[in-house]
């Protein structure tokens, strides 16, 4: 999956600087200046792997979102990598007709999307009939509803079966 290192590739998870500095800065989103520790993104990334499993998604399963410069990005390549899912990141350009197509035809079993996408959102839901879960990023809309409600009540904790996902670009 990667040229690195194992101690190289050892040194990108987030778990590794959360446990020896959990309120240092992973990343800061510009050009709000909002901050994302490494200790929020441990626990939220986790929360999001252990919904992963919970809805039967295994280790190379796809799932696809669009989110623009949001706090939440990260946590969902970590989330869906740390399941050893294949993850489509796509850009928050697309149309409604670009998305599907993305959707569909990365077999793309969840779709995750911002309230800043909402209108492509509700869009798609008829032309990507295989999606089993869509979810909204501060808010909700017709047929998708509040990832933040949804991964609530996940533990923080690392799921039993972590493994590397991918980036499917």
């Amino acid at each position: 999956m990667t040229d690195l290192p194992q101690e190289e590739v050892q040194l990108l998870h987030p778990g590794i600087h959360a446990a020896t500095g959990p309120d240092r800065v992973a990343y800061v989103l510009e050009p709000s200046g909002i901050e994302v520790t490494y200790g929020e993104l441990e626990a939220k990334s986790n929360q999001v792997a252990h919904m992963f499993r919970d809805l039967g998604l295994q280790r190379g399963d796809h799932i696809a979102f669009v989110a623009e410069n949001h706090p939440l990005y990260f946590v969902l390549c970590f989330g869906a990598h740390r399941a050893g899912l294949y993850y489509t990141a796509m850009s928050s350009r697309l149309h409604e007709e670009e998305t599907a197509y993305i959707v569909n035809n990365s077999n793309s079993k969840v779709f995750i999307a911002t309230n800043y996408k909402r209108d492509v959102a509700e869009a798609i839901v008829p032309t990507t009939p295989d999606v089993q879960l869509r979810l909204m990023i501060d808010g909700t809309c017709t047929g998708h509803e509040s990832f933040e409600d949804r991964i609530a009540g996940y533990p923080t904790t690392p799921i039993d079966d972590e493994s590397e996902g991918s980036d499917m670009l």
